[in-house]
């Protein structure tokens, strides 16, 4: 029951902020394309530059300000999302991180394109253009990095935990499943010796009817 709550409510979120990005898009469009604001002309001095003689087109402020509000919408949905998986996955919990660091990355190529307009002209002035295209390829690069990591760590637990149980020739498939127990609070596998899941950080209950069954014949890697 807890676990279908769950979902139902993890559904909810993503329908809401799908609904979000989707009247933010198009309250953008709309926007921009009223003749007011194209029309409106250029932004006064606080913007004003050697760059920017007039000031930047009110136009495009106003878009950059719609798309930082989407970054942050896409960086609020990842955190969701990451606490979505984490809960729904207790043995995986690097797949929330890595839900998060895609939406990360999704940010950082909206963002790129988000504030170009802004700075680059005035890098380009100073010959230093490449600085903000570096910037951005580093950050790309270390968040793909991130999420290779993640993804390798996962699937390396996945592999682990389907190569937890080793059983000598003799011993029976009863007797070797009997020394794996799982953790009352989020069903994860718990290794014998252990006091705590170590997925959710429960203490351990001995109750060896519910599978502490000492094997001596039985090899837990």
């Amino acid at each position: 029951m807890l676990e279908s709550e769950r979902l139902t409510g993890w559904i909810r979120t993503a329908i809401t902020f799908v609904i979000w990005f989707v009247l933010l898009l198009v309250l953008r469009s709309v926007v921009l394309s009223l003749r007011a604001v194209q029309t409106s002309g250029f932004a006064v001095a606080p913007f004003q530059s050697e760059v920017f003689p007039v000031g930047l087109p009110w136009i495009l402020i106003i878009d950059i300000v719609f798309l930082t509000v989407i970054i942050f919408s896409v960086l609020a949905f990842g955190g969701r999302l990451r606490e979505a998986l984490s809960s729904a996955l207790p043995q995986l919990p690097r797949l929330g991180t890595i839900g998060y660091l895609v939406t990360v990355l999704v940010a950082v190529i909206i963002g790129y394109f988000t504030y170009d307009d802004i700075i680059l002209p005035p890098l380009y002035i100073q010959g230093v253009d490449w600085a903000y295209r570096l910037v951005f390829w580093l950050l790309v690069v270390g968040v793909s990095v991130g999420i290779v990591f993640e993804l390798a760590q996962t699937l390396f637990t996945v592999r682990k935990e389907a190569f937890s149980v080793i059983t000598i020739p003799g011993t029976s498939p009863k007797q070797a499943k009997s020394s794996v127990r799982n953790c009352e609070e989020c069903g994860g596998a718990i290794d014998p010796g252990d006091s705590y899941c170590r997925w959710c950080g429960a203490r351990v209950q001995e109750n060896e009817e519910q599978g502490g069954v000492e094997n001596d014949r039985t090899i837990v890697s």
